[in-house]
Order: C-alpha cells, then structure tokens, then sequence
C-alpha cells in the first residue's frame, strides 16, 4: 500500500476525506505547473525531431535509386512474412537497418567521389 493509500485509509476512517482529497488536489495543480515548462520543452523537442527527415539520404536519392532502396527495405521488412517459421523481430530489423546502411554507405561514397572530382576541377 503507498502513502497515499494510507492518506485516503486514514481520511476516510476519521472523516476528512474531503480535506485530503483538496489537498491532493491542489498538489496535483501544483506539480503540474511545476512541470509544465519540461512538458513543454519535451514536446518542443519531439515536435523538431519529427520534422527532421530520419533518412536523409534517401532524400538525395534519384528516382531509380529511391525506388530500389524502397524495394530493398520492403524485401527485408516482409522476411517475417515470406517465410513458414516465424522469423525474430529483432532480425527483421537488423535486416532493415542493414538494407538502410548498404544505401546509405552508397550515396556517402558517391557525394564524396563527386565532391573529390569537384574539387580537382577547381584546381586545374
């Protein structure tokens, strides 16, 4: 039993029931205003997070690209279906993420390519 069961116990034994019940409502208001900026900033915060793109890459992806790479993650992320014995989770999403790296690793070595080339023109 909490503390507080033992509060509205003892409250509702001797007859103050309805005092305690102010007070821990009036605890409850305070507590909340004392959390209120944290809630806020929290969901701030959340609110940023889902605005930015969590596969940026893929963004710069062209559109045969895009289109294998959203093949690639179907293909991992159906595992758990395609096959009789039902496949972990878990290793479902290591294959996803391991599809997500492949591409991502691709458009890194391509933009470095492209940017080294870039650069030995400028010095020519």
């Amino acid at each position: 039993m909490s503390a507080r069961d033992d509060l509205l116990e003892y409250a509702d034994r001797y007859g103050y029931t309805e005092h305690v019940n102010a007070l821990l409502d009036a605890y409850r208001v305070e507590v909340l205003a004392a959390e209120a900026p944290a809630r806020l900033k929290a969901e701030q915060q959340a609110q940023e997070r889902a605005a930015t793109p969590a596969l940026p890459w893929a963004h710069r992806l062209n559109d045969a690209d895009l289109h294998a790479f959203l093949d690639g993650l179907a293909h991992a992320a159906s595992n758990r279906w395609r096959i009789k014995h039902k496949i972990p989770d878990s290793e479902t999403l290591l294959l996803v993420e391991a599809a997500c790296a492949k591409w991502r690793s691709m458009v890194e070595i391509v933009e470095a390519s492209s940017s080294e080339t870039a650069d030995a023109e400028a010095t020519s």
